[in-house]
């Protein structure tokens, strides 16, 4: 009786040391109401929801990096970097403004082989709003518009990783080719002026939006069509043209005729280039470009009138090499896009829903003159 006595105390001990959490399978993690899965599941350790690092973050359009030497995890979104090490209680948190240390409740560990971490600490670094529903167990990410769906315009934003390239996708449709505009840095047109596109795309209350050409780099070439005005008529590149009826078509500089393609109805035309795909949609494997290495890059596809696509590409890091311009128009022809084109890219390139950068801009993206946003 003894011997049993002993066994029981023993076993009642070692539990009292093991942390206290609640079964793995009993919680759940909802992104915008859209649930999340998992190959290790959740657990709760000292009142605190522990989710496996990367399912839940790359849902979140984030970049996560690990270090297994140090063994300390990476999040990276728009200009935000967060770290984490597993077994400190120390999260160090960066964004272009400020940095600053946060002490976690629960420390990082690592669980059936996957990193768990506190998700509201680390989701409220990243911008979420987050809350804890005890009835079902389930925890609830409120974050940017992942998926947009308005009364003229529906987006839905999505991270991809292959072969080494990191890029997002804006999956666009519109009523009307009026819902797909673009704007000026300053709201001026000229050379010179330029502004960041968040902040750009903030005043505006665009939908979502990318960088454009980059017109403002120069006074006077390129050919500038903005909401259906003509500014600067001397095409020196390949010319992508938007136009009423919700076509959009690329020419060649030695094709391109302002007065035919105003009299057809333009109602935006960019010149950097190049494009992208023949006219059968394939993607071309010649380009009238001197940037044709990996980089970072930005472009926008056409598909159907109503029917469009923002593509930013992530570069110049580990995570992401970039993209060279035979990849890119890859890429554009795997969507499915029959019209394809290249904007600016390098440092210029972002992406953002609403003013929230989407990709993650080499050194933190910089100053341009221009947009291409989505408005309802």
């Amino acid at each position: 009786m003894r011997k049993w006595l002993a066994f029981f105390m023993a076993c009642a001990l070692c539990t009292a040391l093991l942390p206290a959490h609640t079964l793995a399978s009993s919680i759940s993690v909802r992104l915008n109401g859209n649930a999340i899965s998992f190959d290790q599941a959740p657990i709760m350790v000292n009142n605190r929801v522990l989710v496996p690092l990367r399912a839940v973050f790359e849902a979140m359009l984030a970049t996560v990096e690990w270090n297994n030497s140090t063994r300390t995890a990476t999040v990276y979104q728009g200009n935000s970097e967060i770290s984490v090490t597993v077994g400190n209680s120390t999260m160090k948190v960066q964004n272009s403004s400020s940095s600053k240390n946060v002490t976690l409740d629960s420390v990082p560990q690592i669980v059936g082989g996957r990193t768990l971490v506190p998700v509201r600490a680390i989701s409220e670094a990243l911008g979420a709003t987050v809350s804890w529903d005890a009835s079902s167990s389930c925890v609830n990410i409120s974050y940017i518009d992942i998926v947009h769906k308005g009364s003229n315009t529906n987006v839905i934003t999505t991270r991809h990783e292959s072969y080494g390239i990191v890029y997002y996708v804006q999956d666009i449709y519109v009523k009307s080719v009026a819902n797909i505009r673009t704007a000026f840095a300053n709201d001026t047109y000229g050379k010179g002026y330029r502004e960041h596109p968040a902040d750009i795309a903030a005043r505006y209350g665009a939908v979502c939006a990318i960088n454009g050409d980059y017109y403002g780099s120069t006074s006077d070439n390129g050919v500038v069509i903005r909401n259906g005005v003509l500014y600067r008529d001397n095409p020196t590149a390949d010319v992508c043209v938007l136009f009423n009826d919700g076509t959009m078509q690329t020419y060649a500089k030695e094709q391109w005729n302002s007065a035919t393609a105003m009299a057809a109805g333009a109602w935006q035309a960019w010149c950097f280039g190049p494009s992208l795909l023949d006219s059968s949609g394939k993607a071309k494997t010649s380009f009238d470009s001197k940037v044709t290495k990996s980089n970072p890059r930005s472009g926008i596809g056409y598909y159907a009138p109503g029917h469009y696509c923002f593509v930013s590409v992530d570069g110049r890091s580990d995570a992401s090499e970039g993209a060279t311009l035979a990849e890119f128009a890859s890429l554009f022809q795997s969507l499915g896009c029959s019209v394809a084109y290249n904007l600016d890219g390098g440092k210029t390139s972002v992406m953002t829903i609403g003013s929230h950068i989407v990709n993650i801009p080499d050194s933190g993206g910089r100053t341009s003159s221009d947009i291409i946003y989505v408005c309802e």
